[in-house]
């Protein structure tokens, strides 16, 4: 059974805690905390992909999130737009 399409910046978040999980060690709610939140921009603003996050922690682990990223950015790079309303809260 296939797994279900990463629809929301909850189901990217979660995706990249459990790919690092299980690439790089420590446990999903670990990464969690270091991923921070995934914020949806309008695809008008960001065409090549419109989630971004602003992570933390020590070097070795950015770029561990930073090579995440690049994976499943490459896989699904949209979430659902917000309305224009909605950006910035």
């Amino acid at each position: 059974m296939a797994e279900a399409k990463p629809t929301t910046t909850d189901d990217i978040r979660n995706l990249l805690a459990h790919l690092l999980a299980g690439a790089a060690g420590e446990d999903e709610p670990h990464w969690l905390k270091l991923i921070g939140p995934v914020t949806a921009l309008p695809i008008i603003d960001a065409p090549r992909s419109n989630w971004r996050i602003e992570p933390k922690g020590k070097p070795a682990e950015l770029e561990a999130i930073g090579k995440a990223v690049e994976v499943v950015r490459l896989a699904y790079p949209y979430v659902p737009s917000p309305k224009s309303h909605d950006v910035g809260r």
